[in-house]
Order: C-alpha cells, then sequence, then structure tokens
C-alpha cells in the first residue's frame, strides 16, 4: 500500500518554510502520494511535485479577532475532512498557523510540525502571551517537531517545555552551486 503525505503551509508564495514545502514535495519517493495542502493558493512560486490542494480559506491581518478563530475552525474542519477522505498517514505542517491547524485537524494520520523561529522573542502582546500557552499545550500533542537550529529547539524546551524526545534539529540546507 502506498504510503501518503500531505505537506500543509499557509501559501506558497515566497519565503524560506515554502522552499522547504518544495523540496519535500521534490524529493519525497516517487511511490508515495503526496499532496501540497495550502490555506490559499495564490501563486505558487517554487517547484512542487505532488498534487495540489487549495482550502480556499484566506486571512486578512487586519480582520477582527472572531473572524480569525472562525477562520481557523474553518480550516480545521476541512482539513480533518480531506485528511479522512484521502487516508493521509502522515502530515507535515510548517509554520505556526499550519502547525496548529494540523494538530487539530488529526485522525489516524502522524503529525509532524517544523518549527522555523525563536518563539519566546515573539511574546509581546496579550495574543503572543496566549499563543506562548496554545504552543505549551498542543504541540505535546505532535508525534514529532523538527526544529531549524538547536537554539530554535532549546527554546522550545526550555520556554514552552516540549519534551526534548519529542523534537530534532535538522537545519535548513543550501545550494552551494547556487550561491
Amino acid at each position: 500500500m502506498k504510503k501518503k503525505v500531505a505537506v500543509l503551509i499557509p501559501t506558497m508564495k515566497e519565503g524560506g518554510a515554502e522552499r522547504i514545502a518544495s523540496n519535500l514535495s521534490l524529493n519525497f519517493p516517487d511511490e508515495w502520494e503526496k499532496y501540497l495542502i495550502l490555506f490559499e493558493n495564490t501563486s505558487i512560486d517554487y517547484p512542487i511535485n505532488g498534487i495540489v490542494i487549495n482550502l480556499d480559506t484566506k486571512a486578512s491581518k487586519k480582520d477582527p479577532f472572531y473572524k480569525k478563530i472562525k477562520n481557523v475552525l474553518k480550516r480545521i474542519i476541512k482539513l480533518r475532512r480531506l485528511k479522512r477522505e484521502l487516508k493521509i498517514d502522515v502530515t507535515i505542517s510548517l509554520l505556526d498557523g499550519g502547525n496548529l491547524v494540523n494538530i487539530f485537524s488529526r485522525t489516524q494520520d502522524k503529525i509532524i510540525l517544523s518549527v522555523h523561529s525563536y518563539k519566546s522573542k515573539r511574546i509581546k502582546t496579550f495574543y503572543d502571551k496566549i499563543h506562548k500557552l496554545v504552543i505549551q499545550y498542543f504541540y505535546n500533542k505532535a508525534d514529532s517537531i523538527v526544529a531549524v537550529s538547536q537554539m530554535v529547539k532549546e527554546d522550545l524546551i526550555d520556554k514552552f517545555q516540549v519534551p526534548k524526545e519529542k523534537i530534532e534539529v535538522i537545519y535548513n540546507g543550501f545550494e552551494s552551486e547556487k550561491i
């Protein structure tokens, strides 16, 4: 039976996490069924290998808080339904929004989160403090977490109480020939 893997990311428009999503899709074994699931499909700026699925749940930074919550719930419901229909084995998510939606939409799939930033440096507002509590409680529900550096791993352990056994460090790759 073919392994079915999904990569979840808000968009594929520019950025380092988007480049990683592209690299994942291009480097998974050909015999796997690969899905790239986006919150919005405005443009795809990187090559991909797999089926692109648009959840069509675009958000705006200007949206009021209640509308943002409604949009997140819509993403969770749509993704959970999609995971069941496709019988996804593993869902890898990138970026904060993707990570939380991935956790909350869990079905029978293995959940892998990818963390690309030093989270505790961004805790300034009331909403940031709520976000910290959400990370502390829900990131522990993931099967595995990939941190892009040792410092990001240590931040997750020290400031968010994520068990160190759940975290692996995989540094961002680069193509030396392009540099």
